[in-house]
């Protein structure tokens, strides 16, 4: 009797380590699956496992591990598009007049001259510019040669 209870003692020994190594085996390649294989409803682009999915299937259907692989260089980013700059304002007011909206500036990039007139009182400025100069430049350089110059009252 002591050889047959060794015996099934045994056997219950060797089927439960068999069967903890085939659970250990299930569950690794159970996780492992989980891990590698989403599902379909996550082929978003922005999805981590969606990108290892799409490798998955450009593998399984070329065979090969060719340009549709992992090592593909990804595509140049698109350049953000630019902000229109807003327009600088080419018409003021005038400080004799004080009529709104009367003097208008311009520069003559060729000759490089900004001019500043009113319309209504006739007053002009002229002043040599660059190539950066802007008509609101060309405006505040008349009125602060305006304000800094001696008037004839101060005389």
């Amino acid at each position: 009797i002591l050889p047959l209870l060794s015996y099934y003692t045994f056997v219950i020994v060797s089927l439960l380590s068999l069967f903890l190594f085939l659970s250990h085996i299930f569950l690794f390649f159970f996780f492992f699956l989980m891990i590698r294989r989403p599902p379909r409803s996550t082929l978003s682009s922005s999805s981590a496992a969606s990108d290892v999915y799409k490798r998955q299937v450009s593998t399984q259907s070329t065979g090969t591990l060719g340009d549709t692989a992992m090592g593909r260089r990804k595509s140049a980013a698109k350049a953000p598009a630019k902000k229109k700059q807003p327009k600088v304002a080419t018409v003021f007011d005038c400080p004799f007049c004080n009529t709104k909206s009367a003097v208008e500036c311009s520069i003559d990039k060729r000759r490089m001259l900004g001019t500043v007139s009113c319309r209504i009182c006739s007053a002009e400025y002229q002043l040599m510019t660059d190539y950066l100069t802007e008509p609101i430049d060309v405006y505040c350089a008349w009125i602060c040669l305006l304000y800094t110059s001696p008037s004839p009252r101060d005389s």
